[in-house]
């Protein structure tokens, strides 16, 4: 009785270990690619940062170096003002999409207003996508 009580206490103690671990991992993860970001869009961009998120620009400095602790409202802002999806935290959209891809978005991106409408209109002719619905539904 005594070894199973010690076994699960283990267990347990493991477990919580583990995920800390984890999160600590993801934490890390989500800092680097943080880094990564600022530097692409150049200097003075933490400082940019944190004024469009209303915050320091100490706190983006003390979370890039890890002294800080990143939270659920602070993601959101920082996504907000770099104007990125959370996921972009994680990884870098460039190893998700193969380059072919990659090569469509920018090419889209690129497109000025009526050229973007006509692409939209052949892509989607009642404007949501709600034919390739019916489409595949009836296959």
């Amino acid at each position: 009785m005594f070894a199973y009580n010690e076994f699960r206490v283990k267990r347990k103690f493991a477990m919580r270990l583990w995920f800390i671990l984890r999160q600590r991992h993801m934490i890390n993860l989500m800092i680097h690619r943080l880094e990564e970001i600022l530097t692409e869009r150049g200097r003075g961009s933490k400082a940019r940062l944190a004024e469009a998120i209303g915050k320091p620009p100490s706190i983006i400095t003390d979370l890039c170096k890890g002294n800080d602790r990143l939270n659920d409202d602070l993601i959101e802002a920082i996504c907000r003002a770099l104007k990125i999806p959370p996921w972009q935290l994680f990884v870098d959209p460039a190893k998700v999409y193969p380059e072919r891809e990659q090569a469509i978005v920018r090419a889209y991106n690129s497109l000025t207003g009526a050229k973007k409408t006509v692409v939209d209109e052949l892509m989607f002719p009642d404007g949501n996508g709600a034919q390739q619905e019916k489409k595949a539904k009836a296959m």
